[in-house]
C-alpha cells in the first residue's frame, strides 16, 4: 500500500470508529434502566468493533456510494482528460485505484508540477494530502507510540510493586479471600499481596491474576475487608482486565477521537458498578457499601486518576456517579446474561460488518463546532464541549475556555479548569489563580489540578494560601500541584500543611508528596511527623525518609522506632532506617531482631543485611534457629550479603 493510501485507511477507520462510537452511546442509552453489566457488554463490543476496524475494512469489499454531485474537470488537452474522472463530489474520498493513478502519473517532479496546476481545485487539495501524507502518519504513529508507552510504562509499575509486595499465604485477610472466591466462582488461581507502595486497592495480572491491598488493610475490620475483597475478585471473575487492556489498545489506535476516550471512562463507569452491583448481590447492604467505599476514596484517593496499569477500586473520575447507583433502589443489579450478550453480540456484527464497508465522508469546522457548543445554552452540552477541546490540544481554545471559567454551571467550570491544565500555557495561570476563589468547591480543586499541570512556580503563593480553605478536599489536591511545581516554596508550604492540617488525609499526602519535593525544612517536618497521631500518617513520614534516604534523619527514625507500637508503622520505620545505610541504626534493628513479632523480625534481618555492618553478623547467626523458618531464611540470605561486602 502507499503512504497516501494509508492515509486514506486511517482516516476511514478513524471516522467508522466515531460512527460505532455514536452508536454505541446510543445502545447505552437505550439501557440505562437496564443493568451496568448489560451496558458494559455494549462497550466492550464497541471496543472490539474499533480494533477490528482497519482488518475488516481491507479484508472486505468497499460499499461504492455514488456521488450525489459530479464536479467536471476541464478537458482542454490529454492532461485534463485523463485526470477529470477523479473530479469528485466534495467531500467525497477518493477511490484507491483513482489515487494510484494520480501517484503513478505523478512520478516525474515535471509532468507533476505542470498537471498540478491545470488541475481541477479539488484535485490539486487531493495532491497537497498526498505529499503531506508520510507527516500525518507519522503524527498520528508517534500518539500511538505515547499512549502504548504510557501504558506500558504504567504496567512495568505495577509489576514492580508487585514483586516487592508481602504475598499472603496464611491468617484471617487470607481465609477471607479464599472463602471469597469460592463465594463468586472464581476458577483461577490468584494472589493475595500487601504493598506499603500503594494506598488503593487495585486488581490486575492476566494468567494469575493478583489482588493488591495497602499494607493497612491487616488493620481494617471485618467489614471493609469483606467489602473490598468482594469488589475486587469480582473483576477477576468477571475478567475485567483483559477488557480493560483491549479498551486501552483501542484508544491507543483512536487517540486522535475524544469520542473514544469518552467512551473509555463510560466504560469503566459501568464496569466498576458491575462490580458494585456483584457485591450488594452478595447481601452487602448498599448504605453501609456507600459508607465504605467514601472511607476508602477520601482516606486513599490521590485526586487526577490512577495508572491505568491496574483496577483501582476507589477512581475519584468514577465515584460520584456510583455512589448515586448504590444508593438507587430502583436500579437493575442482575448480571448480563446469555441472552442479553447474544443479543449485543449480534448487534455489533449487523453494525461493525456494514460500517467497516463503508467509504467516509470528509469535513471540517469540528473545532468550530465545538467552539459554538462551548457557547450553547445547554449546560450538558456547554460542559462535554468544554471537555472536547480540553483533548484536542489546540491552542485556539483558550480563550474560550478562559470564559468557561465564569460560566453560571459549575460543572462548565471545573470541566474549563481541567481542559487549561491539559492545553498549557503561561496564559492560563492568572485566570485559573481567580478560579481558586470560586465558590464551588469542585472547582477550585480542578483549577489547584490544573495549576499542577502548569507547573508554574507563580501559582505557589495563591495554593499555599488554600491552607486555610474550608473544604478538606481542596487542601488535599493542592498537595498534588505543588508537588508537581516543586521547589522551596512548595516544599515548604507543603511542610507547614504535614505541621498542621486538621486532615489527616491531607497530612498524609502532603509526607507523600515531600519525598519527591526537596526543600530546607523537608527532612524537619517528615521527622516531626513521626510523632503525628494518625498511624496512616506517620507510615507515610516513614516511607517518605525511606525514600529520601538521608542520614540527617537518622536520629529521629531511631527515636520513633523505640516509643513506636503499632506493628505497620515499626515495619515502615525499619525500612526508612535500613534505607539510610546507616550503621548508626544496626543497634536498634538488632533489638527489633530479637523482638516477639515475626514480620518484623525479617524485616530487620534484610535490612542488616542491606546495611552492610559487620557488627550484626553475632545477631544474624543467632537469627538462623528462629522458630519462624521465613526469618531463619532472611538472615542467611543477610548473612550471605555481609560476606560479599567484605
Amino acid at each position: 500500500m502507499t503512504t497516501l493510501e494509508l492515509l486514506v485507511l486511517l482516516g476511514g477507520t478513524l471516522a467508522k470508529g466515531a460512527v460505532i462510537l455514536v452508536l454505541a452511546e446510543a445502545g447505552s442509552r437505550l439501557l440505562r434502566r437496564r443493568s451496568a453489566a448489560g451496558r458494559y457488554a455494549v462497550w466492550v463490543v464497541a471496543f472490539v468493533g474499533l480494533l477490528a476496524l482497519p482488518l475488516l475494512t481491507l479484508a472486505l469489499p468497499a460499499w461504492e456510494t455514488p456521488p450525489l454531485v459530479r464536479q467536471a474537470a476541464p478537458a482542454t488537452d490529454d492532461m485534463g482528460l485523463r485526470h477529470s474522472s477523479m473530479a469528485v463530489a466534495t467531500g467525497m474520498e477518493m477511490s484507491r485505484a483513482s489515487q494510484h493513478a494520480m501517484m503513478t502519473d505523478m512520478a516525474d517532479e515535471p509532468t507533476r508540477d505542470a498537471m498540478t496546476e491545470r488541475m481541477p481545485a479539488e484535485n490539486r487539495k487531493h495532491v497537497a494530502i498526498g505529499a503531506a501524507a508520510p507527516w500525518m502518519l507519522g503524527a498520528w504513529l508517534m500518539g500511538v507510540l505515547v499512549v502504548v508507552a504510557m501504558l506500558v510504562r504504567d504496567l512495568r509499575q505495577i509489576s514492580r510493586v508487585t514483586r516487592r509486595a508481602t504475598t499472603l499465604r496464611r491468617g484471617p485477610l487470607y481465609e477471607m479471600a479464599h472463602r471469597v472466591a469460592a463465594e463468586l466462582g472464581v476458577r483461577h488461581p490468584i494472589r493475595i499481596a500487601l504493598s506499603r507502595e500503594i494506598e488503593m486497592p487495585v486488581t490486575w495480572g492476566l494468567r494469575r491474576p493478583v489482588v493488591l491491598l495497602p499494607s493497612t488493610a491487616r488493620r481494617w475490620d471485618e467489614s471493609r475487608r469483606l467489602v473490598v475483597l468482594r469488589h475486587e475478585l469480582a473483576h477477576v471473575r468477571r475478567g475485567d482486565y483483559a477488557a480493560h487492556l483491549m479498551i486501552e489498545m483501542a484508544c491507543a489506535l483512536h487517540w486522535l477521537n475524544p469520542l473514544a476516550w469518552r467512551a473509555a471512562h463510560r466504560a469503566r463507569l459501568d464496569q466498576e458498578q458491575a462490580c458494585d452491583d456483584r457485591v450488594l448481590d452478595l447481601g452487602t447492604r448498599s448504605v453501609e457499601y456507600a459508607q465504605q467505599l467514601l472511607n476508602l476514596a477520601r482516606t486513599y484517593a490521590i485526586p487526577g486518576g490512577s495508572a491505568r496499569g491496574a483496577l483501582a477500586m476507589a477512581a475519584a473520575a468514577t465515584l460520584p456517579q456510583r455512589m448515586r447507583s448504590i444508593l438507587d433502589v430502583g436500579v437493575d443489579r442482575g448480571p448480563a446474561g446469555r441472552r442479553m450478550l447474544l443479543a449485543v453480540a449480534a448487534a455489533g456484527l449487523l453494525v461493525g460488518v456494514p460500517t467497516a464497508t463503508l467509504h467516509t465522508w470528509s469535513g471540517g469546522g469540528a473545532r468550530a463546532e465545538l467552539l459554538s457548543q462551548a457557547n450553547s445554552s445547554d449546560p450538558l452540552l456547554r460542559r462535554h464541549a468544554t471537555w472536547a477541546l480540553g483533548t484536542e490540544h489546540w491552542s485556539g481554545a483558550r480563550p474560550a475556555l478562559i470564559e468557561r471559567l465564569q460560566d453560571t454551571d459549575p460543572a462548565t467550570r471545573g470541566m474549563a479548569a481541567w481542559a487549561l491544565g491539559r492545553l498549557g500555557g503561561r496564559a492560563a495561570v492568572a485566570p485559573l489563580i481567580a478560579a481558586l476563589e470560586d465558590r464551588d468547591a469542585h472547582v477550585r480543586e480542578m483549577a489547584v489540578l490544573a495549576l499542577g499541570d502548569l507547573s508554574d512556580s507563580r501559582a505557589v503563593a495563591a495554593l499555599a494560601a488554600l491552607a486555610a480553605d474550608p473544604e478538606p478536599g481542596v487542601r488535599s489536591v493542592t498537595t498534588v500541584a505543588l508537588k508537581r511545581i516543586g521547589g522551596d516554596s512548595a516544599s515548604e508550604s507543603l511542610a507547614r500543611l504535614l505541621r498542621s492540617d486538621p486532615d489527616p488525609h491531607t497530612r498524609i499526602m502532603a509526607a507523600s508528596a515531600l519525598s519527591l519535593v526537596d526543600g530546607p525544612r523537608r527532612i524537619q517536618a517528615l521527622s516531626s511527623a513521626l510523632a503525628d497521631p494518625d498511624a496512616g500518617v506517620r507510615i507515610t513520614a516513614a516511607s517518605s525518609l525511606e525514600k529520601v534516604r538521608d542520614p540527617a534523619a537518622v536520629p529521629a527514625l531511631l527515636r520513633a522506632l523505640d516509643r513506636e507500637e503499632d506493628l505497620d508503622v515499626r515495619e515502615a520505620l525499619v525500612a526508612a532506617a535500613g534505607a539510610s545505610r546507616d550503621s548508626r541504626v544496626t543497634s536498634a534493628l538488632v533489638r527489633v531482631l530479637s523482638g516477639d513479632v515475626p514480620r518484623l523480625r525479617e524485616a530487620a534481618a534484610k535490612t542488616l543485611g542491606e546495611i552492610g555492618d559487620q557488627t550484626a553478623v553475632e545477631s544474624l547467626i543467632a537469627a538462623t534457629r528462629d522458630p519462624d523458618h521465613r526469618v531463619r531464611l532472611t538472615a542467611v540470605r543477610a548473612l550471605d550479603a555481609l560476606q560479599a561486602a567484605r
